[in-house]
């Protein structure tokens, strides 16, 4: 089977919404586990990872989150990136219309900054960590609920 790299999949996950834990395993070619820490009384929390991606960037976790009840467009999905570094400048190039959504409060280096897009399917953000705030460490799929 081919190896993905970071933008196959970031390409690939929408055509997959609204996502589910089968979804995202057979998508990410890993196994999920339940997450107790993150569970709620409304919401089944998995994580699992890593994934190694073709082009040495790698998804180090996946973290997802799906409502246990309707509607079933309440889910978020977070993948930490780790490895070669994916440029702010390669990322803006690749998606020209994200905006900043979000940004650090100074409380910690990993604190990020968000630049999204609203889609048809929900959005999609890039976190940057202040620790090296130009190379990605997360891309954030919300469904359009949530």
């Amino acid at each position: 089977m081919k190896q993905l790299d970071l933008w196959t999949l970031v390409d690939y996950l929408p055509t997959r919404t609204p996502f589910d834990k089968d979804k995202i395993e057979k998508a990410l070619r890993i196994v999920l586990v339940q997450d107790e820490e993150l569970a709620t009384g409304s919401f089944d929390a998995f994580k699992g990872g890593p994934v190694l991606l073709a082009d040495e960037a790698q998804v180090e976790s996946a973290s997802l989150r799906v409502s246990r009840t309707e509607p079933v467009d309440k889910w978020i999905l977070n993948l930490s990136i780790t490895g070669r570094c994916v440029a702010r400048s390669a990322v803006l190039a690749r998606v020209p219309r994200l905006q900043i959504t979000g940004a650090p409060r100074g409380r910690s280096l990993d604190e990020q900054t968000y630049w999204s897009s609203k889609e048809a399917w929900g959005s999609i953000s890039f976190g940057f960590a202040e620790r090296h705030p130009d190379c990605l460490s997360s891309v954030l799929f919300t469904g359009p609920k949530w």
